[in-house]
């Protein structure tokens, strides 16, 4: 009779244990041969942080060192200078100062000071048949600085030709035989006279007010009062 095969239980069930720990060593594949299958950790897409773009930073140019902060024309005039009215500047040698005169002012938004800087040209394109506004710069009742005429245009504030002719017009907002000048505007116009006669190379004695070029009430009692000791100031300083 022949001998029936001993199984063992204990050791069929060890090497069921061994296979299961051997393919798991292996790894899973789909095909023999293959390599295993990646980690799926290793499937996982880095993230790339793209650098970060400056948001756009507009910066106005640098101002020359005492040069006043100047509203530029564009800011009010809704017409362009009669070109064909106009002459050339040629070199600058004084510069004149005048009240507007119209009228007691006092401290106006930025769209009421445009308003009448264009009734101001207006009136010169039409009653003087100038060519575009006659001052170069308009300092109104709260300090602020307008750009009037091109710099590089002559005049129309002085009277003829000849006292027109390299001579900056500056005016004042307001009637300085009624009223006086606001703090702001004479800080503004001490500023401003400083910076074109150093640019200009103007001196003191070459600075004038309107009714000291031609008999007029111009720049009034009030703002004459106020340019006598501005260039007195001047004056004791270059003694020094």
């Amino acid at each position: 009779m022949p001998t029936r095969p001993f199984h063992n239980p204990y050791a069929v069930r060890a090497a069921v244990i061994a296979l299961c720990a051997a393919a798991l060593a292996v790894g899973c594949t789909n095909t023999r041969g293959r390599s295993p299958q990646p980690r799926l950790s290793s499937l996982v897409v880095p993230v790339v942080r793209q650098p970060e773009t400056p948001l756009a930073v507009t910066v106005e140019p640098a101002r020359p060192e005492g040069m006043p902060v100047i509203l530029a024309r564009s800011k009010w005039a809704e017409t362009a200078p009669i070109k064909s009215r106009l002459s050339p500047m040629g070199k600058i040698t004084r510069v004149t100062v005048h009240h507007e005169g119209m009228g007691v002012e006092e401290e106006a938004s930025l769209d009421a000071v445009k308003e009448s800087l264009c009734t101001i040209q207006k009136s010169h394109l039409n009653r003087l048949h100038a060519g575009d506004i006659g001052y170069h710069y308009i300092i109104d009742c709260s300090g602020r600085i307008w750009e009037g005429r091109p710099i590089e245009y002559q005049g129309a504030h002085a009277g003829d030709s000849g006292l027109n002719r390299g001579n900056i017009g500056v005016v004042l907002m307001g009637n300085f035989n009624i009223q006086k000048p606001k703090p702001a505007q004479v800080a503004s116009l001490r500023v401003l006279l400083n910076y074109l006669m150093a640019t200009y190379d103007v001196g003191v004695s070459h600075l004038y007010t309107h009714g000291e070029l031609k008999p007029t009430d111009c720049p009034g009692r009030y703002l004459q009062t106020e340019v006598d000791r501005f260039r007195g100031e001047l004056r004791a300083v270059a003694k020094k």
